[in-house]
């Protein structure tokens, strides 16, 4: 008998030739259809991360390849100098809750300089 796989009193055969699509069940992966509108979220995305990473400036642009029916995208990135965070202030007008954070500064890791 052929591997396969049972469910409660039904026994499916994947080896079946009359199964839809069966060779796909040999080969692995199930084939994906590409989404242009999911390459251009995914470049928006690598670009909202570069921001939080301190690359306001930094571009990234998607390029789709394709080769018979298969499809490759590339994402260029161009990065810019990260800016730095030159100044920052705490404004903490409850004084209990500033005594708090100021125990805590010890744990920060943004420092001065």
């Amino acid at each position: 008998m052929a591997p396969g796989f049972t469910s409660g009193s039904i026994t499916f055969d994947i080896e079946k030739s009359k199964w839809p699509h069966g060779w796909l069940r040999r080969i692995g992966e199930e084939p994906v259809v590409f989404d242009p509108a999911a390459a251009k979220r995914s470049a928006g995305q690598i670009e909202s991360y570069l921001w939080s990473k301190g690359f306001f400036n930094a571009r990234v642009d998607d390029s789709v390849m394709t080769a018979k029916k298969e499809a490759m995208v590339q994402y260029d990135v161009t990065l810019a100098r990260p800016i730095p965070s030159l100044r920052y202030v705490m404004t903490i007008q409850d004084t209990l809750l500033y005594t708090l954070v100021m125990m805590d500064t010890s744990n920060c890791t943004v420092r001065e300089g």
